[in-house]
């Protein structure tokens, strides 16, 4: 994979003398910086160029999270969620996958570094007070988990964290090889580290600058062996000539090294897009395919593989996994009941009942 290096680092003139600030400085020894009051300036100049997003991941822009850190995952308006929360860390990737809802969906351009680490440690605080209840937490919302995490660290101080808490799982979600920091520090038993995973062939051709297929697969054995638990996403799943053999394959190699009791969670999910991200992917990426198919536009306004088509996706899907492991927990991401029937012969009632399938696999690796 490309590791990352900004060209220029602007800093927030409140967070010039965080510890964290000084930690992200250090890494990038090399590279000029500049404290600013405001990126207004910034960001308007960044829009003026014909490519705003790829000129935007140019720069880093190290602030304070003024907002909430942790929220409940959005979902869809019509489809099962899995009562899952995210932690806002980082906001943009310097990942370059065609198909990113990033890309339409954030208004600002550069990525965006917080470091008052502090304030979500105490929302965290507050969000755990409840030991009866356990939390699903990940970082991998809006950029990748680890992309930056040589520099940030932040996988160190979320594990230092998380390593007491009794009623919560940290799940860290990643295209790279960023592992080292995981394999150095020692609290382990609460987490996940979960890497989307497609054949070979698409993420050369729509998932620029991400660590290969084989890298991936060997770093998710490293955790296993280093104590991880891990989780894999196979979201978004492409449509195309030979996919059958290409994911079969791939499920094959990914179990020639990963022990199936080791997975906490399997997640399925075919490709879909909205019409901003449309006109993006093909200005950005002319090479891709990915949105040149048959698609439907959904009630939720995305455009999505007809229902037979998904239906057939997750069906062979689910049967590469259950010839792996029938104990494996395979769930669909932002399906709605009829589709959930279809491929399982059940529907699970609401958010919180998937949310219960979810613990109980976790119970059998480690019960609370």
């Amino acid at each position: 994979m490309i590791r990352y290096q900004p060209k220029k680092i602007f800093i927030d003139i409140t967070t010039k003398d965080h510890w964290l600030t000084k930690d992200i400085l250090k890494h990038y020894k090399d590279i000029p910086f500049e404290i600013v009051n405001s990126i207004h300036q910034i960001e308007y100049t960044i829009k003026q160029n014909e490519d705003p997003i790829t000129i935007g991941k140019q720069f880093l822009y190290i602030t304070k999270n003024r907002g909430q850190f942790v929220k409940k995952c959005p979902g869809t308006n019509g489809f099962i969620c899995c009562n899952y929360y995210v932690i806002d860390l980082i906001e943009n990737c310097p990942l370059e996958c065609s198909y990113c809802f990033l890309q339409s969906y954030l208004s600002e351009r550069i990525i965006k570094i917080y470091v008052n680490i502090e304030d979500l440690f105490s929302e965290l605080d507050d969000l755990l007070s409840d030991p009866k209840r356990i939390f699903r937490i990940g970082t991998g919302e809006l950029s990748d988990s680890l992309s930056l995490d040589e520099a940030c660290n932040f996988s160190k101080h979320l594990l230092e964290y998380f390593s007491d808490k009794q009623n919560a799982i940290l799940e860290l979600k990643t295209k790279t090889n960023n592992i080292s920091n995981l394999l150095n520090t020692r609290p382990k038993s609460r987490v996940v580290i979960s890497w989307s995973l497609n054949p070979q062939i698409i993420i050369e051709q729509e998932e620029y600058k991400t660590a290969s297929l084989i890298e991936r697969i060997h770093s998710a054995y490293q955790c296993q062996e280093s104590g991880y638990q891990l989780a894999f996403h196979f979201d978004p799943i492409f449509y195309y000539d030979n996919w059958e053999k290409d994911y079969q394959q791939l499920i094959l190699q990914l179990f020639e090294k990963i022990n199936p009791q080791n997975i906490a969670w399997i997640s399925l999910g075919g490709f879909r897009y909205n019409e901003p991200l449309q006109k993006i992917m093909e200005q950005r990426f002319e090479h891709s395919r990915a949105i040149y198919d048959e698609f439907f536009q959904s009630p939720d306004g995305k455009m999505r593989y007809f229902i037979q088509i998904r239906e057939q996706i997750y069906k062979t899907m689910l049967s590469f996994f259950r010839d792996i492991d029938p104990q494996l927990f395979v769930y669909l991401c932002m399906e709605g009941k009829y589709m959930w029937n279809r491929v399982y012969g059940f529907t699970p009632k609401n958010d919180q009942n998937l949310d219960r399938l979810f613990i109980k696999r976790q119970e059998q690796i480690y019960p609370f």
